[in-house]
């Protein structure tokens, strides 16, 4: 114990004998919050002007469905290519207006917007070890007719509110 003591005691005396250091560890801090908070303060005012009580409850969210193949995990990327190994994935989503926060919701699902609902198919294989191949289909709809489709990503920003989403995207992927 007297030795983590000597060790401690050398860096408190290190520490205490460079005014930079200690300057800086007290700016970080500071600064990490004062730009933080500015950057973010738009994004917490437009989120707060998103109310669509007016609209009814919309205030549930629905995501089911299936995988089935050789080497669950790989749709997501959470397992290692293996050759010759598959997975094909299906889902049902539906998002009301006030669900969720649209910083939350996956940006590869209808565009990461509420008050969207559909389908979406992804199929993978690995021909070798290293490479991945992926194809996903896509297909919603605004749930309800008369609400926006608010969402936090910026691909189609510009579209409000989005009557549909079409997705067809094929990747090919090389892990080393």
């Amino acid at each position: 114990m007297a030795v983590v003591y000597i060790l401690w005691l050398r860096e408190v005396k290190r520490y205490s004998r460079s005014r930079a250091q200690i300057i800086g560890s007290l700016a970080q801090p500071a600064l990490y919050l004062l730009v933080l908070g500015f950057g973010l303060g738009s994004v917490f005012q437009r989120a707060g002007q998103g109310s669509y009580a007016f609209l009814g409850d919309e205030a549930t969210a629905y995501l089911l469905g299936f995988s089935v193949g050789t080497n669950p995990g790989l749709v997501p990327n959470q397992v290692a290519a293996k050759k010759n190994t598959w997975e094909a994935r299906a889902y049902w989503q539906s998002i009301g207006l006030n669900a969720l926060d649209t910083n939350i919701i996956d940006s590869d699902f209808f565009e990461g917007r509420t008050n969207m609902q559909g389908v979406f198919l992804a199929f993978v294989y690995c021909p070798t070890d290293a490479i991945i191949t992926t194809l996903r289909l896509g297909d919603a709809d605004r749930a309800n007719g008369r609400g926006p489709t608010p969402g936090s990503n910026s691909d189609l920003a510009a579209v409000q509110p989005l009557s549909g989403f079409r997705l067809l995207q094929l990747d090919l992927a090389w892990k080393f």
